[in-house]
């Protein structure tokens, strides 16, 4: 199979030299990857420049993004392009924009005030641009909540998103290094999985 993986986060510029970004280093992308890439598919890896990449492989084709606008170019032309089986998104994309300031805007300020506007959710538009019918796996992120709470979170993003598999992690959970996650259905079936051998676990799902 042909697998389509996106890692890291877009950035948001705000001048030329200053952007609102997030936390996302791509680790569990990058282990999916390995994952998938140990038992023989061919993996398209979309990612942010400084995030985590998988193993080298002759099968991994790796491509690059930086801002909201690259990414959704890049990941628009994947699908154009390529039969893709399976497309696990992964990355944080950016969910505000902002028009940047033109130059450098002055450190001097006392005070900064950002206006902020709604982007539209580019994992909506994953099946619409696909060459051809493809799974899609979502990732819903929240921080210390309780089980129902992220269930529930991560069932409703699903169906906003037409994924037919959402992966719920809980933040708080991770930097215990607790890891574990729930994979929801659009039936709001859930099943949950732990370490070790997570990323393999979801491969073989």
């Amino acid at each position: 199979m042909r697998i389509l993986i996106t890692a890291g986060g877009t950035i948001v510029k705000i001048d030329d030299v200053r952007h609102i970004g997030n936390f996302s280093t791509g680790s569990f992308p990058a282990k999916i990857a390995d994952a998938a890439l140990a038992r023989g598919h061919k993996i398209v890896y979309l990612h942010a420049k400084n995030a985590k990449i998988p193993s080298s492989n002759r099968k991994l084709k790796l491509i690059t993004y930086e801002t909201y606008d690259d990414y959704a170019r890049e990941l628009k032309k994947v699908l154009l392009k390529n039969k893709i089986d399976i497309a696990f998104l992964g990355a944080a994309v950016s969910d505000y924009g902002a028009k940047p300031h033109k130059g450098k805007i002055a450190s001097s300020k006392p005070l900064l005030a950002l206006r902020l506007f709604r982007l539209p959710k580019v994992i909506k538009l994953v099946k619409q641009w696909s060459k051809s019918p493809l799974f899609q796996v979502g990732f819903k992120l929240l921080s210390d909540v309780t089980e129902k709470e992220l269930v529930e979170a991560a069932y409703k993003s699903g169906l906003e998103n037409r994924s037919d598999l959402t992966v719920a992690n809980d933040l708080a959970k991770i930097k215990l290094g607790r890891r574990e996650i729930m994979l929801i259905t659009p039936e709001r079936g859930a099943i949950k999985l732990k370490e070790p051998n997570l990323a393999d676990k979801i491969i073989k799902f």
